[in-house]
């Protein structure tokens, strides 16, 4: 469990696949947890409440696979990787995942990303950095990994916040480098949340809080001057491709320019819309959807770029335009269910009779990474089809049921090596 813990985060952006292996590796967890009786602890009713809605995108997704036609199993894909959630949902109850572990994930995670962005923009000499997955995928994912970082930030001392911080700033510099610009205006809102989150997970529990140290000054110093060095060698294209979208929007709403990257985009979101009013309670599947948009294109209500992408680059509206109604409400479970678990805990009043304990900052540090990893799908998804990706599906499914793993039986080793207070006879 501390190996799949660490190596989720710390390999993703870093080696080609790096999060299948341990994702796979919850996987044979959980199959051995089964056999343990794990799966009727009572901490899986509200971890299945996150399957059962995973469970609702698969189910249409494997209907739509078996009414194309000719089938293919290649299909079946996605919905395979959220019905996994089931096989690995009892390891984290019979294993709970150690919050080090998690912890020194993300650092390295961030640190490789941005290792692996510099590699491939200052000596490869890439125009972006892409990693082993895809620029948009890379960026957005960086980003997450800047904001769990920030949380981490909050419950480290001396050389650990050195650290923690360091990390924020490596994974901006790769989430820039990426020139993702759905990533770009996210962080805008997604870094002031991870921001307020790890001072609630502080104030929460005061006597935990941890103490400051001299150096904390030159800590933030340092990582200041860190982050202005990372934008500064990307200020340049970071301007120029933020000063290219807003011309791209302009002459698409001007001309019906759809073959850059802003217009095309604008001009799906209008075909998704379209086409979900004509079939708005169960869409047109994802087969229909293909045949339907070639139709338009071919009779000029949509423009001929379109035809190379499968997706609308929104996931809402595609979502809309493939399964409808049901579609969209399926996806509002995926993206509620795990939000209000979260909350329930962030939310939580505090109690004068429990005396404070480690267990309760892991639970607040969990629940506000994992509220994070929610609001950052939120607002990739106004842009991009991130459940349409190997790197992101995995990504929200496994990090997912590490959070909330870590929310609802949070006995690891936690971030004291204290022991939590034996309650008295």
């Amino acid at each position: 469990m501390a190996v799949a813990c660490f190596a989720l985060p710390g390999l993703a952006l870093t080696l080609p696949s790096g999060y299948s292996l341990p994702a796979l590796g919850l996987c044979l967890l959980g199959a051995m947890a089964w056999f343990h009786g794990a799966g009727q602890d009572p901490v899986m009713r509200h971890l299945r409440l996150f399957a059962w809605a995973l469970t609702g995108l698969c189910a249409l997704w494997t209907w739509d696979a078996f009414l194309s036609q000719p089938f293919k199993v290649n299909a079946l894909d996605r919905p395979i990787k959220f019905a996994l959630i089931w096989l690995a949902l009892p390891a984290v109850v019979w294993l709970p995942p150690p919050a080090r572990a998690l912890r020194w994930g993300v650092w390295l995670g961030a640190l490789g990303a941005a290792a692996t962005a510099f590699w491939q923009v200052q000596v490869l000499g890439m125009d972006r950095a892409w990693g082993y997955t895809n620029a948009i995928q890379f960026g957005n994912l960086a980003l997450l990994l800047a904001a769990w970082s920030v949380i981490w930030a909050a419950q480290a001392n001396g050389r650990e916040q050195w650290l923690s911080w360091a990390a924020v700033a490596a994974a901006l510099f790769a989430m820039i480098a990426s020139e993702s610009r759905g990533g770009w205006w996210v962080s805008l809102f997604l870094l002031p949340a991870a921001w307020w989150l790890s001072r609630r997970t502080l104030t929460t529990v005061p006597t935990l809080r941890p103490r400051k140290h001299p150096a904390t000054m030159w800590v933030t110093v340092a990582t200041a001057s860190l982050t202005l060095v990372a934008l500064g060698t990307q200020a340049p294209r970071l301007a120029e491709r933020t000063q290219q979208a807003l011309h791209e929007a302009q002459l698409h709403l001007t001309t019906g320019e759809s073959t850059n990257s802003v217009g095309q985009r604008l001009a799906h979101w209008r075909l998704a819309w379209g086409m979900g009013q004509d079939k708005p309670l169960t869409g047109w599947g994802e087969q229909g959807y293909q045949q339907e948009k070639s139709r338009r294109i071919d009779t000029g209500e949509a423009p001929e770029v379109l035809r190379t992408f499968q997706h609308a680059h929104n996931e809402w509206l595609d979502m809309w335009a493939k399964h409808g109604l049901l579609g969209v409400l399926g996806l509002l479970a995926v993206y509620l269910v795990p939000a209000a678990l979260y909350s329930r805990t962030l939310i939580r009043p505090n109690t004068t009779e429990v005396p404070p304990t480690a267990y309760t900052v892991i639970q607040q540090v969990g629940a506000a990474c994992g509220l994070l990893t929610v609001i950052g799908y939120l607002g990739f998804g106004m842009t991009q089809v991130m459940f349409a990706h190997n790197s992101s599906s995995i990504m929200y499914v496994f990090m997912n049921l590490l959070w909330l793993g870590v929310v609802l039986a949070p006995q690891g080793d936690g971030l004291s090596k204290k022991k939590p207070p034996e309650p008295e006879s």
